[in-house]
């Protein structure tokens, strides 16, 4: 009986314990969005062979912070007015290098400050205007 109850209390401890590892005390829900991705679309069109190089995206919900790169141009800010719950998703005080770039480049940076919303299935994550539009849309990599 001493070894069953010594047995609950040491998994009971290391559930806890993972659990409190987790970015921010993060439900599982929240923190799918916590990664690092590629871009594929930008308004509609894909971007494989249209950008410099491969553009990126780094979501970090525990320093609630995003980075990356829009094919030209580095670029970082904060995550704000972020809810799981209502796969809302806002990023502010966004800085960036200011190297010419061509179009597309320039529309990945300007959208990056209309996400309101979020959406994620899969490996895919979408950004999302407002209205619900998809502005820029990820695919998750390793």
């Amino acid at each position: 009986m001493k070894i069953v109850v010594l047995l609950f209390l040491i998994t009971s401890t290391a559930c806890t314990a993972l659990q409190s590892n987790s970015p921010s005390g993060l439900n599982s829900k929240a923190v799918s969005i916590h990664d690092i991705y590629v871009l594929v679309q930008c308004d509609g069109k894909n971007v494989k062979n249209i950008l410099e190089k491969p553009a990126s995206l780094e979501i970090n919900l525990t320093e609630m912070a995003m980075m990356g790169n829009d094919g030209c141009n580095d670029f970082s800010g904060k995550i704000v007015g972020y809810s799981a719950d209502k796969n809302t998703l806002t990023f502010n005080d966004i800085t960036a290098t200011e190297m010419y770039c061509n179009e597309t480049s320039n529309k990945i940076g300007n959208a990056l400050y209309k996400v309101k919303k979020y959406k994620r299935e899969g490996m895919e994550l979408q950004l999302l205007s407002e209205k619900g539009e998809v502005l820029l849309s990820y695919k998750k990599v390793d």
